[in-house]
């Protein structure tokens, strides 16, 4: 998908690899603007996803706002007016690794890493195996 966006985007979206996930999944930075101006001419918004392995949601709401700024880029003047004068940073998913590691296989991890706990079943008050004093 962001290949793609790049691809498409007429120059106003490049992505980067602003670092690599403990199991080396290099983390994409999306950078959206107008490209004419520097993007320290203009102020930046960060927006971010899947913070928490559970919560993937975001990574597609990222990428869904990443795609309405390339493809309005060329139909919409709002998107335009917004591109010259602000920069546009989406990561769309910091934990690499952990979200994985959710999506594929039976495992709940907790954090950005490869370490996953086996959850067997629900329990809503959070009162896993591995805490104490429960």
């Amino acid at each position: 998908v962001i290949e793609n966006l790049v691809a498409i985007s007429d120059g106003v979206c490049r992505s980067e690899v602003i670092g690599y996930s403990h199991s080396g999944r290099p983390l994409l930075l999306l950078t959206i603007t107008e490209p004419s101006t520097p993007d320290t001419a203009k102020s930046g918004i960060w927006v971010d996803g899947d913070m928490h392995p559970s919560e993937v949601l975001g990574s597609t709401a990222c990428l869904n706002l990443a795609t309405r700024l390339v493809q309005g880029w060329n139909k919409d003047r709002r998107i335009q007016e917004l591109l010259m004068h602000k920069v546009f940073y989406i990561l769309p998913r910091w934990c690499v690794d952990a979200v994985d590691t959710y999506l594929t296989t039976p495992y709940y991890p907790r954090g950005n890493n490869s370490v996953a706990y086996e959850v067997v079943g629900s329990d809503f008050s959070r009162r896993y195996r591995w805490r104490r004093n429960y």
